[in-house]
């Protein structure tokens, strides 16, 4: 099985980064979850992290960054309704697994 040798917050960056010309560093996309880091002109690399970013990245984001769903889902509800992708809160609550 291939480790990657980056964390998950880098794996995130890199997702959101691809699409966009300003890149995000994955110290300031998790300053943004715990509130060191304003979300504001990051919204667009945000709106991506949440639809772009897979779940199996997701959820070591929040694990290695010891981010609650709460912490999150506070980020998530701060994009337009047009930006939220609604898997997203499949997959912090879990339902995904109930599924499958």
């Amino acid at each position: 099985m291939f480790t990657p040798k980056i964390t998950a917050a880098e794996a995130a960056a890199i997702s959101v980064n691809v699409s966009l010309k300003r890149s995000i560093d994955a110290d300031t996309l998790v300053g943004i979850f715990k509130g060191t880091h304003a979300p504001g002109s990051w919204m667009p690399h945000l709106a991506l992290f949440f639809s772009d970013v897979p779940d199996a990245i997701l959820k070591k984001f929040m694990a290695q960054n010891e981010l609650s769903p709460n912490d999150m889902l506070n980020v998530f509800y701060k994009l337009s309704p047009a930006m939220q992708h609604k898997h997203f809160l499949e997959v912090v609550y879990g339902r995904m697994e109930e599924a499958v």
